[in-house]
């Protein structure tokens, strides 16, 4: 059969084996039949060199006699498994007289893939080796291909990092601050600071359900339109809604999008605010350190239908407060018995900061969190950002964008 004609499953590197036995005529006998196959076959005649050469080059197999003097097939097994990285494939094919079940299992738990009894039958030998080095093969392709991947969605994170803003708006009396915390190398939270033309500032911050490269694109559109409808001079309504139409389209039948949009009045602190499925802003008394949600009129997330009923609400922020946007991969992070961060956990956070600085205060909340979930990574994307009122500018030439 073709499978059993060589083994040289790439031409361009053929397979390299190596053979240890104590036997230097069994040893000749396997180089024989492999080399016969197009395989590269270097022998050893003790498993301490086997050892040698494994740490000084690379192998696509190794065919170990289990009965050597010295260091015996088992011990080099249990030797080279605790030396190798865990993203290594070397099968270890074990060469035996032995046919109980004892010394089987004992070779199976040191890391054997295989098993071959003495003597053996060279088409037996070819086929078993070909099928092992072929699995090797696929392993290590798979490997290249992963480690091409992680590139790629690097990549893609620094290219959404660049989507976020860079710096904060300077706004006198307003103090801005975020932090970001994606679940893998690229998420679909998003968050904005803008500064019309005219002084209002706008808030923005969405979700997009799932993470990863995906959700990374979306929100790269989601950016866009946004950003086309703010310099448009479009309402904070009319932006909602041709956020959703173009979602619709271009979201897949299973993504959606939560989304908050706040416009705020620096002269006067008034707030005129949409929901989109998101959750409700918090309010924080900076002396007092007292917590409140901010009531918005919601509606459904974008993208879910052709049409949303959008509905904007109406609010006031006072000087001396913090108004605090989030992701729900905040309050749902869970600890190790499956219970929640959740609002509770969140509105005591800001409290226990309401002293500190807004970019202060966010990371806190991130490391209060962490510490939550016992140091390990978020499950979902987290994103808060904090807007603090020092004052209002009540001369509208008083404000400054970037």
């Amino acid at each position: 059969m073709a499978l059993l004609t060589s083994l040289a499953i790439e031409k361009s590197r053929p397979a390299r084996v190596l053979v240890c036995d104590d036997s230097m005529l069994n040893c000749r006998l396997v180089k024989n039949t492999l080399e016969k196959r197009g395989c590269r076959v270097d022998t050893v005649t003790s498993a301490e060199e086997a050892l040698d050469l494994n740490a000084r080059d690379s192998y696509d197999l190794v065919l170990m006699d289990v009965e050597m003097p010295g260091m015996s097939g088992i011990e080099y097994l249990r030797a080279v498994r605790d030396r190798m990285a865990e993203q290594v494939y070397l099968p270890i094919v074990l060469l035996t007289a032995k046919t109980d079940q004892t010394s089987r299992l004992e070779g199976l738990e040191a890391g054997a893939t295989d098993f071959i009894t003495k003597p053996f039958d060279p088409s037996e030998l070819t086929a078993r080796i070909h099928n092992h080095i072929a699995a090797k093969r696929v392993h290590d392709s798979l490997m290249v291909t992963n480690e091409q991947l992680q590139r790629e969605r690097a990549r893609v994170s620094e290219i959404q990092q660049q989507l976020l803003p860079r710096a904060m708006p300077r706004v006198e009396g307003f103090r801005f601050a975020a932090s970001y915390l994606p679940s893998s190398l690229a998420g679909g939270d998003y968050y904005d600071v803008i500064v019309r033309p005219e002084g209002p500032i706008l808030l923005a911050i969405g979700d997009v359900s799932g993470h990863g490269i995906p959700s990374a694109m979306y929100m790269s559109i989601l950016r866009a339109t946004l950003h086309a409808h703010v310099s448009a001079g479009n309402d904070i309504e009319t932006i909602m809604e041709r956020l959703n139409t173009v979602l619709r389209h271009a979201l897949d039948d299973f993504t959606f999008v939560t989304f908050y949009l706040a416009e705020i009045d620096p002269a006067t602190g008034a707030v005129e605010h949409c929901s989109a499925g998101h959750h409700e802003p918090i309010v924080i008394d900076l002396p007092a350190g007292t917590t409140t949600q901010l009531p918005v009129e919601g509606t459904l997330p974008l993208g879910v239908q052709d049409s949303l009923d959008i509905k904007s609400s109406a609010a006031r922020l006072t000087e001396n407060q913090r108004l605090l946007i989030y992701t729900d991969g905040l309050t749902e992070e869970q600890d190790s018995d499956g219970e929640m961060f959740g609002l509770e956990g969140l509105l005591r956070a800001c409290s226990e900061t309401a002293s500190l600085e807004p970019e202060v205060a966010c990371d806190r909340i991130l490391q209060a969190l962490t510490k939550f979930a016992g140091g390990s990574s978020p499950r979902d994307d987290v994103t808060l950002l904090a807007m603090d009122v020092r004052g209002f500018a009540r001369d509208a030439d008083r404000w400054a964008g970037l």
